[in-house]
């Protein structure tokens, strides 16, 4: 959460399916911020994003991997200049595992104790087109494939996915499209970011493994089928 704003709005064309193309580098400097070397790519879009698995019990600081599909890279030398020294710290220790929010439109009270949130990773596929004359091929971005998300809440909560799922898989009813989000949030409880999904259902509802010498709440996983997310920067 310590990168800037614009970037959290390229993270948001490629959800929304424009794949925006950057130019930028890595540079490498020493222990001085004195810049020795770097790597200059042209012509980069996003091909994956994964979030980290959230977790209620979990206070370490949380981040997401992204993935850059680049047409060309150059390894060049440092400048020599002296880099303004890194600034966001702050920002990014704001984001813990534990804070979080899950719902889902319509069981709003069976959400309020999502205990766990699995990681999960939305992929492009990226095309490589090859032009005769040109030693780098073009890469042309492909469709999205959007994951099933994984969540856990205490057994007593599950009733209302239980039924859901009688239903739909038991007596054959048909059900609409569901409605979500995930939020994520700093300590002291503000969004820093949501998820949102659209056209899902759910398409299993599993008990964890009993066990009678543990102290824990009874915990079920659901998984949820998604066919398009949106993501927005707070």
């Amino acid at each position: 959460m310590a990168m800037s704003a614009p970037f959290y709005e390229w993270i948001a064309e490629f959800f929304a399916g424009r794949a925006a193309r950057k130019n930028g580098a890595i540079l490498a400097a020493d222990f001085d911020y004195v810049e020795r070397a770097r790597r200059e790519f042209a012509e980069a879009m996003i091909k994956e994003i994964t979030f980290p698995a959230l977790s209620a019990s979990d206070k370490n600081a949380a981040s997401m991997t992204i993935a850059l599909a680049v047409e060309r890279m150059v390894f060049a030398r440092g400048s020599g200049q002296t880099l303004a020294a890194p600034a966001g710290f702050d920002a990014q220790k704001r984001w813990a595992a534990c804070h979080f929010r899950f719902t889902i439109d319509g069981f709003d009270d069976a959400c309020r104790r999502v205990t766990k949130v699995d990681s999960f990773t939305i992929k492009q596929t990226v095309i490589e087109h090859h032009v005769g004359g040109q030693r780098e091929p073009i890469k042309v971005p492909s469709r999205i494939d959007f994951p099933n998300l994984v969540f856990s809440i205490p057994e007593a909560d599950a009733d209302p996915f239980f039924e859901h799922v009688a239903q739909r898989v038991g007596r054959g009813e048909k059900s609409g499209g569901l409605t979500g989000q995930l939020e994520v949030q700093d300590v002291t409880g503000k969004t820093l970011a949501t998820v949102s999904f659209l056209g899902a259902d759910i398409i299993s509802v599993t008990p964890t493994k009993s066990d009678s010498s543990s102290e824990e709440l009874k915990q079920v996983r659901i998984e949820l089928m998604t066919e398009g997310m949106a993501f927005a920067y707070a």
